[in-house]
């Protein structure tokens, strides 16, 4: 009996003691009544509970409890488990089907274990259900196949099947299950196998360890860790339970590491071979190691990594997961403090994951977050080890983290057809340079609004939108933001006040936001020629950059008047995102003022105030003087 079932158990031992009630379902764990006959309604409630399990993430069905959820007062029941009515379970066998209306039945014994203990006055039966590989879902129970959603089974509707069964179609290549060339079982270490044998046992108690390598080769092929036919390991065999895998799959069972840093005496590298475990434990050790140099203190003095861990190991490992393993290529981990953390690996996204739209004027580059791993097996495996979650939270991660401000805003590199990288950048998603745009455009925003708030949820969002589209004009492809990953209301407030709109070429299902076009157009020519004539073409590029941002300032902003020391700022955040050099920086701000000076003294702008307080405007008058 695992952990999880004993703290259930006493639980509902208390309740049932003290006539209390607390709610024990979950999305893994369902209490059932006793079975009466194998026709009655408790049997269908418990097929289709099997049926949710299998597949979705597997659970476990405690049978001999009613929960009287739904009267009041809510309260326990203590039923029991029967003998006598057992052959539901018994029958559990010849209920699924493989295909939505055929009579050909999933032998599904392999993912069940039943348990039958005593408890209070009676006895109930745990039935703990594994789930279904990818591969083999779904199966049906009376031509529906059920899966679980919080507490409940819900039927899975014709468009799910169809996409999963197109998932399928691509898995029947896996990399992950090729032969090994070379290696045979004495090639398996046993104590690996006895490893993850014990942390399956956690969960749902299935497997008795192996003794020795022959009495371990129904379980390796049914774990598909070896060949069926020629019981030969396969390479999710070697990278799992493998001695020396990368003796076998070279590169395949590698990752490389590197820290570059600006002194390059600090500069590090490494290459770690071996278990996909391993991989993972000493990629993140190296990472977590070359990002101390980062440590920053937040606002209640306590250390901060540049980095949230559990998002450097969730990419990590996610990399290694979703790779592809026919490739003869390593995986790739470089660190450069206080700019990004850049995992490459050899594979790319599926095609339906990459939506895009690559017209000059209003392109995108986006990527759907999807749970569907590339290696199934493989990522069963590492759900096991607590590795994987298959709930798609690695780029949701990604992208919570960036709205949390932990991080700046996520992006992919698709360097060739088959090598991907993806950057996590160091930053806060609402940094300086979104601040400066916040303050340039604070009266266009506040008339868009009329009136209503301007959230920090809809700051967070807007930024998130406006950095994907600059990123996604320079060829990166960033994250989708959706209402499923955050931000649902702040996305249609944005949409009503018209800062943010949908996209026309978005994909059906899934909408592409962009924001408000008059945040995105900073170059203003055709407008100064308009007000300069020929004058502003004989002025240099510097200049000609600050009299556009002076303009767009003028424009967009609330008190339309901007000071020297706000347009270095802006300027300088446009090309960095922190100021590293503190005397670079105040040599860049004196050259502005330097601009400035002259600007004014060619009647191209005018001022207002006095010293540090003074403001600039352009001048609009500029050809109408120069003609009297």
């Amino acid at each position: 009996m695992n952990q999880d079932i004993r703290i259930i158990l006493e639980k509902l031992e208390y309740c049932l003691k003290n006539d209390t009630y607390e709610g024990l379902e979950t999305q893994s764990i369902e209490l059932k009544p006793s079975l009466p006959n194998v026709k009655g309604k408790e049997a269908k409630s418990i097929y289709q509970s099997i049926n949710a399990f299998l597949n979705t993430k597997g659970g476990i069905i405690i049978i001999g409890i009613k929960d009287w959820n739904n009267k009041t007062p809510k309260r326990y029941e203590l039923k029991g488990y029967i003998e006598e009515y057992e052959n539901p379970l018994k029958a559990v066998e010849q209920k699924f089907t493989i295909f939505r209306n055929s009579a050909e039945y999933k032998n599904i014994s392999n993912y069940l274990q039943y348990e039958i203990i005593d408890f209070l006055s009676q006895r109930i039966c745990i039935l703990y259900v594994n789930e279904l590989p990818e591969d083999e879902k779904f199966v049906y129970f009376e031509q529906v196949a059920y899966k679980r959603v919080l507490t409940g089974d819900t039927e899975i509707q014709a468009d799910e099947i169809e996409k999963h069964e197109a998932y399928k179609e691509e898995l029947k290549g896996r990399r992950e299950l090729l032969p090994v060339e070379g290696a045979t079982i004495e090639d398996i270490s046993i104590d690996k196998i006895n490893d993850y044998i014990y942390q399956i046992n956690r969960r749902n108690q299935l497997h008795n360890t192996k003794p020795n390598l022959e009495s371990a080769i129904p379980f390796l092929i049914q774990k598909m860790f070896l060949l069926k036919a020629t019981e030969q390991p396969t390479v999710l065999g070697m990278l799992v339970c493998g001695n020396n895998p990368e003796t076998f799959l070279g590169l395949r069972a590698t990752v490389r590491v590197f820290l570059h840093s600006k002194i390059k005496a600090a500069d590090d590298k490494d290459q770690y071979t071996g278990n996909v475990l391993d991989l993972m434990r000493r990629s993140l050790s190296f990472v977590l190691k070359s990002i101390q140099v980062g440590v920053t203190r937040d606002e209640a003095g306590k250390d901060v990594a540049e980095y949230p861990e559990n998002l450097i190991s969730e990419s990590i490992n996610n990399a290694l997961a979703h790779r592809d393993y026919k490739m003869d290529d390593y995986v790739r981990v470089v660190v450069r403090p206080n700019e990004h953390i850049e995992i490459t690996n050899p594979g790319s996204f599926k095609t339906q994951l990459v939506i895009q739209e690559l017209r000059q004027d209003l392109p995108f580059r986006r990527i759907i977050p999807a749970s569907k791993p590339t290696n199934p097996n493989l990522a069963q495996v590492l759900s096991i080890f607590a590795k994987w979650e298959g709930l798609g939270n690695g780029m949701a991660g990604l992208v919570s983290a960036a709205l949390e401000s932990k991080t700046d805003v996520p992006y992919y590199k698709f360097n060739t057809s088959d090598s991907l990288s993806l950057y996590i950048n160091k930053g806060k998603l609402i940094d300086d340079s979104i601040n400066l745009i916040f303050e340039i455009y604070e009266g266009y925003i506040r008339k868009k609004l009329k009136g209503n708030p301007f959230s920090n949820a809809m700051k967070e969002a807007f930024a998130y939108l406006y950095k994907s589209q600059l990123l996604n004009q320079k060829g990166y492809y960033t994250i989708l933001l959706t209402s499923d990953n955050n931000h649902e209301d702040a996305i249609e407030n944005l949409c009503s006040a018209g800062l943010i709109y949908r996209h026309p070429k978005s994909p059906v299902y899934h909408d592409v936001f962009m924001v408000d076009n008059a945040f995105i157009q900073t170059h203003f020519g055709e407008k100064m020629l308009e007000v300069f004539g020929i004058e502003y073409e004989r002025l240099n590029p510097e200049q000609q950059s600050l009299l556009q941002l002076i303009y767009q300032y003028n424009t967009f902003n609330e008190t339309g008047k901007i000071t020297a020391n706000k347009a270095g700022n802006i300027l300088w955040f446009r090309k960095h995102k922190f100021v590293a050099n503190q005397k670079e920086y105040d040599a860049f701000k004196r050259k502005i003022r330097t601009q400035f000076n002259q600007l004014e003294i060619k009647k191209f702008i005018t001022r207002e105030g006095k010293s540090v307080h003074t403001h600039y405007m352009i001048n609009s008058d500029f050809l109408k003087n120069r003609l009297f």
